[in-house]
């Protein structure tokens, strides 16, 4: 389970990351490429995403780590 965990936090860092650094590089190509950026993160698409990672870290959470996490 601890190894299912740290790949959620890598997925998700990951995730986190990439859309900080679409974010930037879109606001620093200019207010047409900030709207043009803003509008593809508000898809449906991008929320699915975004409530499915919600969801496996809420479900991760209530899951005991068993006898690895004893140490």
């Amino acid at each position: 389970m601890n190894l299912l965990r740290q790949v959620v936090f890598v997925v998700a860092a990951l995730l986190m990351g990439g859309g900080y650094l679409a974010s930037q590089s879109a606001y620093f190509a200019g207010p047409d490429k900030a709207a043009e950026y803003a509008q593809r993160v508000a898809s449906p698409a991008v929320q699915v995403v975004a409530l499915a990672l919600l969801v496996v870290c809420v479900v991760s959470a209530f899951v005991p780590q068993g006898e690895e996490g004893a140490d």
